[in-house]
């Protein structure tokens, strides 16, 4: 009875700063792989999607999560595949925002039911064997769809897509060994959990149970289905709770148990959490890629917008001005537009008049400036990683608030071009409501690394403070 009553009170400790390492360095770290996952994925997704290799979801904004659940595999033909692969690629991004952002990692709330959803999840697209032959649908399809860049001249998409699809693969292969020892843990949860509100429940008569093994089974049965009426009862973890505490090898299981449940720290893994606030930095600095395609796709939609309104604009004498410009080499007048700018906090209007096409240039100018450095080893990219940490942090805060502006342009601009035309050229417009919906996306995803990082920077000085690091 007494080495009983010792081996449950060493059980609760271990089991208990087992559940704290968890909550506080192993799943904290498997969000990390998955923020870096989506980061990949949305690299990869971006740059098909500029290809024109796949099609974007229509109905993504549309698309509401609020489960896990893994993306359909199922086969289909050749002729869907840009648009099959592109709502496939882009469920899977919109799954990992949630999983990044909604979903709670804790050993509370990720039990074995979630575990296998995830896993599943996971293994929609077979990141580390994106081959045409591979037997998965999705997998083979989004080999397909690499395909015409990789024989294209553009080594830089090349560049970013092998470099996204490598890393992806390697995040998920952290993510699943993870998931796989979480799993085998979780069993332990259970039979703690037993442990705690059965066994030692005043109603469960211990001195009975070292009678026999079917008295203690006896004895769970009666008392488990009073107090723990939600929890499923499985058979195969009660007996291994029973074998453990009165089996005939149960001193040497109860060592194992309290061997496998102790947590084991190493140097190399605090060397490693300090590597990773700088790798979340720079994770940071290459979101700021993900706003490229959606400013390109905005970009074409004004010029067609600003084409559709200057030519209902024109006068015959304004159409025969602009020949006379072209044959003599005379500038022309700028396009200038007089827009609503919205403070957000006092809703205090203002107008602003907008170069067009110096706008045009300026968006440009910013999509060349932020590819430069989405990839790793190329000439931007190394430049801002040899800066220090702490003019990092103001380069991507700075980039984030003229982001934040150029929302506020971007947008009123879009209101400019939907009020200006007829009611019968309205139809003709081009909206931006998704490409501004993404780019809030990527901005919000960018802004929460950059708070990761301080915080976790905060985090180690204290520690040092303490003399615990």
């Amino acid at each position: 009875m007494e080495n009983y009553e010792n081996f449950t009170k060493e059980l609760f400790e271990v089991y208990d700063e087992k559940v704290s390492w968890y909550d506080t360095e192993e799943l904290p770290r498997m969000l990390e792989e998955y923020r870096r996952l989506h980061a990949h994925v949305g690299n990869v997704y971006t740059t098909l999607l500029k290809k024109s290799t796949i099609s974007a979801d229509p109905y993504k904004l549309e698309k509401k999560v609020s489960e896990i659940k893994p993306i359909s595999d199922k086969p289909f033909a050749d002729s869907e595949r840009n648009i099959v692969i592109g709502t496939r690629l882009s469920d899977y991004e919109s799954m990992l925002d949630f999983i990044c952002n909604y979903l709670t990692f804790s050993v509370s709330n990720i039990k074995a039911d979630r575990i296998k959803q995830l896993i599943a999840f996971n293994n929609g697209f077979m990141w580390n064997s994106v081959i045409a032959t591979s037997d998965s649908p999705n997998t083979k399809g989004l080999s397909d769809c690499l395909i015409p860049i990789r024989q294209g001249t553009d080594a830089l998409a090349t560049s970013l897509l092998n470099d996204s699809l490598n890393n992806a693969a390697k995040s998920v292969e952290i993510i699943n060994s993870i998931l796989k020892e979480f799993g085998d843990f979780q069993r332990e949860v259970y039979k703690v959990e037993v442990r705690r509100e059965v066994l030692a429940h005043p109603s469960f008569l211990v001195d009975k149970v070292f009678d026999s093994k079917e008295s203690m089974l006896a004895q769970i049965k009666k008392v488990f289905h009073v107090v723990a009426t939600k929890k499923p009862f499985y058979n195969e973890l009660i007996e291994e709770i029973i074998d453990e505490t009165i089996g005939d090898k149960a001193k040497e299981k109860q060592q194992n148990l309290i061997s496998k449940l102790i947590v084991k720290k190493s140097n190399k893994e605090k060397q490693e959490k300090q590597i990773d606030t700088r790798a979340i930095l720079m994770d940071a600095v290459r979101s700021l890629g993900g706003i490229v395609p959606q400013l390109e796709q905005i970009i074409s939609k004004f010029q067609e917008n600003s084409e559709l309104i200057e030519n209902k604009k024109n006068t015959f004498w304004d159409k025969l001005i602009e020949i006379i410009q072209k044959a003599f080499n005379l500038d022309k007048k700028p396009k200038i537009y007089k827009v609503i700018i919205v403070d957000k906090i006092t809703q205090a209007k203002q107008y602003e008049h907008i170069n067009f096409d110096e706008f045009i240039l300026s968006l440009q100018k910013r999509c060349k400036y932020y590819l430069s450095f989405t990839t790793r080893k190329t000439p931007g990219y190394e430049k801002i990683e040899a800066m220090a940490d702490d003019k990092i942090v103001e380069f991507i805060a700075k980039n984030l608030s003229e982001c934040q502006k150029l929302l506020v342009t971007l947008s009123a601009l879009d209101d400019y071009f939907k009020e200006t035309v007829t009611p019968l050229d309205r139809s003709k417009i081009k909206g931006i409501k998704m490409e501004i919906s993404s780019l809030k996306n990527t901005i919000i995803k960018t802004n929460q690394r950059k708070a990761e990082y301080s915080s976790l920077v905060e985090e180690q000085r204290q520690m040092q403070k303490l003399g615990l690091a």
